[in-house]
């Protein structure tokens, strides 16, 4: 089984995300797509994948919620960081 839309990189995970992932693959979860929709976020699972490199991959993208937030140093800053990230998938970007 596959989760393929994990929201762990918000701070309400902080104290338990590694128990949070144990008990993920305890239940038969075999890999999770996190999910990165903010600048913030798209750091912040890149950071996560460590916790299981071989298990945990993810998406970097922008909610509409935090468009206001974005910046093109944000949106640049994605895209390399997709090129250089293997388990890093960079969603299409387009901010009017």
């Amino acid at each position: 089984m596959i989760d393929i839309g994990a929201n762990l990189a918000d701070a309400s995970f902080d104290a338990d995300r590694p128990d949070v992932l144990d008990r993920a693959w305890s239940a038969g979860v075999e890999h999770i797509v996190l999910t990165g929709s903010s600048a913030f976020s798209n750091r912040r699972v890149q950071e996560i994948i460590g916790l299981a490199p071989s298990r945990l991959s993810a998406t970097a993208g922008l909610h509409p919620h935090y468009a206001s937030e974005w910046t093109p140093a944000d949106q640049a800053s994605s895209r390399t960081s997709g090129r250089s990230a293997s388990k890093l998938f960079l969603l299409p970007l387009s901010v009017p």
